[in-house]
């Protein structure tokens, strides 16, 4: 096993006769692989993501008890810190700087799976995108309205 990575990834449970998105969803998830960037910059960068992003969900959970400008401000935080995830991934994947040994991981996960192939998982990702995507905006639009009218 490369330096750094943890347990070998393991492949979801196949289920007869299920919907292949359901068993991508209710397969155990798979351990953290570090390290996923070669870059030391980038692994900087990514960590100080991580960070963001899983305080700005930790102050998520006491969302029902803020003001207004409260909620509003966390919405507005909440998007720029999704924002700023596509562009970083898209960086890392322009410099090379994804562990060639991480990628193989998550190939030999996917090959063992109910996925059949790399363009399977693209159309299968598509459409769990396209109805997240189609949910998301109605999502923050009522927080939103519900945070505006808060205490009105």
């Amino acid at each position: 096993m490369a330096q750094g990575l943890t347990a070998p990834l393991r492949p979801p449970r196949k289920r007869e006769g299920g919907p292949e998105l359901l068993a991508i969803l209710s397969a155990p998830r798979a351990p953290p692989v570090l390290p996923v960037l070669l870059n030391r910059l980038a692994q900087l960068e990514y960590r100080r993501l991580l960070d963001e992003t899983t305080a700005v969900i930790a102050a998520g959970n006491c969302y029902r008890t803020w003001c207004r400008s409260e909620k509003v401000a966390f919405l507005d935080k909440l998007e720029a810190v999704e924002r700023s995830w596509e562009p970083f991934l898209t960086r890392c994947h322009t410099l090379g700087a994804i562990n060639p040994a991480f990628v193989q991981q998550c190939t030999d996960f996917f090959r063992h799976s109910s996925i059949r192939d790399f363009n399977h998982y693209k159309q299968i990702l598509k459409r769990l995108t396209i109805v997240f995507l189609s949910l998301l905006p109605w999502c923050r639009e009522n927080m939103r309205t519900e945070a505006e009218n808060c205490g009105m």
